[in-house]
């Protein structure tokens, strides 16, 4: 106790902010805990209602409680921003320290394949990607990841570089460790750290990818209360009925400003020379 007692007095930024992530994880895990109404229920009667005591945030254009399109929408905007932050770190750890680890026919592939598509704006190739494959969360997960996992290859590949010319890992290879071993033992474990930090400030930046796909319809469709949907149906009711707008706006700057401040005081707690 007195060692985690020690480590919230001295890390008081990244204790709030770990404490607020799990608060929107427990309320994507257990979002019927938190909204008592079916986000999905339409009463046409109901439509466009402003807050009030029965619907906290209003209703939408069907009659469908809004607060809770909000708490249930934390869990698909969470699930698919972990998940794709999950992807392309993988693969892209997996490439770079392969890129380089391996003789220069591999790393040159790598490469030239990760230069290729960072020769485009990311979202703007993101888009084509998805309007290529057709609507839909899952396709918008593949699109934005087929673009993002350059980023992460290219920091894996730059760090194993700095690693595999120092003298435990001659002296290691000298022992007979075989390749996979090194890789495991020195390169990755090595490179895990900046890994980590990278992953966890890009949650954000995923999440509003994947709203932004969503607001031009090639992400989640309806009915799903995903909140870049919800705000490209509140678009046409920005002046009669701006709470549609604003409460899943508002949910989505909280849950990004949370992450990126949570990334940030990773990035300070993991390297803190770097300060």
């Amino acid at each position: 106790m007195k060692r985690v007692s020690r480590f919230i007095r001295n890390h008081k930024a990244f204790t709030v902010f770990f404490c607020l992530a799990l608060l929107l994880v427990a309320v994507a895990c257990f979002p019927s805990l938190f909204a008592s109404q079916d986000p999905l229920k339409a009463v046409m009667t109901d439509a466009a209602q402003a807050p009030s005591q029965q619907h906290w945030f209003g209703t939408d254009k069907l009659g469908r409680d809004l607060y809770s399109r909000v708490i249930y929408g934390t869990r698909i905007s969470l699930l698919t921003s972990f998940a794709l932050v999950g992807i392309v770190s993988v693969l892209g750890t997996a490439l770079g320290i392969l890129a380089g680890y391996s003789g220069r026919a591999a790393a040159a592939v790598i490469m030239r394949l990760s230069d290729m598509m960072m020769a485009f704006p990311g979202l703007v190739l993101a888009i084509a990607i998805a309007g290529i494959m057709g609507a839909g969360t899952a396709n918008a997960v593949f699109a934005v990841a087929a673009v993002t996992w350059p980023k992460y290859a290219r920091l894996s590949r730059s760090l194993v570089l700095k690693i595999k010319d120092r003298d435990f890992v001659a002296a290691a290879r000298l022992d007979g460790s075989g390749t996979l071993y090194i890789l495991r033992k020195y390169m990755l474990q090595l490179s895990l750290p900046s890994i980590l930090v990278t992953a966890a400030a890009d949650i954000g930046k995923m999440m509003l990818e994947m709203a932004a796909l969503s607001f031009l319809g090639f992400g989640a469709q309806p009915p799903a209360p995903e909140w870049g949907l919800m705000m490209n149906e509140a678009r046409t009711y920005l002046q009669t009925a701006p709470w549609m707008m604003i409460f899943p706006g508002a949910a989505m700057f909280l849950t990004v400003a949370v992450f990126n401040m949570l990334g940030d005081c990773l990035r300070d707690l993991i390297t803190p020379e770097e300060e």
